[in-house]
């Protein structure tokens, strides 16, 4: 071997790597994301989104401190319906809800403070189906 390869690890020594361990969420984000997918049966949410709710769940981003959910990307995922509990997830920062099936979203979403970024294109949204709520939402910098 040159000096310039790196080792492979043996099979035995890849098995006593502990699997990281899905982190818990609180009980409130973990609401508001079973909330989210038991409103989308016919979505991919109940297949992607099995047991309880965890930060490895995919399309969410979580903080690696506390695994508050910060961002949830959900594009393309065949979703129809946003519940109120959304409001709940007070840190949330990113909701990318593009290529869906949504008509309104919740006037509960004026809660989520600390939204910089909306993406909700390619859905059924019509003109007046947002909430005039959104206007508090003084953080939000792309829609």
């Amino acid at each position: 071997m040159s000096t310039l390869e790196h080792p492979q690890p043996t099979p035995a020594a890849l098995a006593s790597v502990p699997e990281a361990e899905p982190q818990e969420l609180s009980d409130e984000d973990a609401g508001a994301l079973l909330a989210l997918r038991d409103a989308n049966p016919g979505s991919e949410l109940p297949e992607v989104w099995r047991g309880a709710p965890s930060a490895g769940w995919p399309g969410l981003v979580t903080d690696p401190h506390d695994n508050a959910v910060l961002e949830i990307v959900l594009d393309g995922r065949a979703l129809a319906v946003v519940p109120p509990d959304i409001g709940s997830l007070g840190r949330l920062t990113k909701l990318w809800l593009s290529n869906n099936g949504l008509r309104a979203l919740p006037p509960e979403v004026e809660r989520l403070q600390h939204l910089d970024s909306l993406w909700l294109g390619g859905n059924l949204l019509r003109s007046g189906t947002l909430p005039s709520a959104m206007t508090r939402l003084t953080a939000l910098k792309k829609l």
